[in-house]
């Protein structure tokens, strides 16, 4: 007899909460599920009754695309860092991963000094 194993995804009621904050004028209206299960989904399966801290609206700093600022923070109190997610316009969120191109210091090449030494 052969053996094997695969993964079976089974759908799981999660609660959670949000607090929207203002912040530069702006607060998000819109539905949060996605930013829930994109947290049940690739943070921490096995929690649940969370709450979602959304700051301001949603907003675009250059180089990246909009994106709402998100923290989560889990029953036992345990707050995470400060996620810029992006919508897909279906629901969905995405974490942002910072594009840092073209931000890199620059080497600066040293001149050759045109003096003449002194014998």
């Amino acid at each position: 007899m052969e053996k094997h194993s695969t993964f079976a995804y089974i759908p799981v009621e999660k609660k959670y909460s949000v607090q929207r904050n203002l912040f530069h004028g702006g607060k998000y209206e819109d539905n949060c599920d996605g930013l829930a299960q994109w947290y049940y989904t690739n943070v921490n399966p096995n929690t649940d009754n969370i709450k979602i801290y959304i700051f301001g609206d949603l907003h675009q700093t250059f180089p990246n695309p909009y994106h709402l600022s998100v923290e989560y923070e889990e029953e036992n109190g345990k707050r995470t860092e400060r996620y810029h997610m992006t919508p897909d316009g279906y629901g969905n969120f995405m974490k942002q991963d910072f594009f840092r191109a073209g931000l890199k210091k620059k080497k600066k090449s040293k001149k050759k000094s045109k003096k003449k030494k002194s014998k």
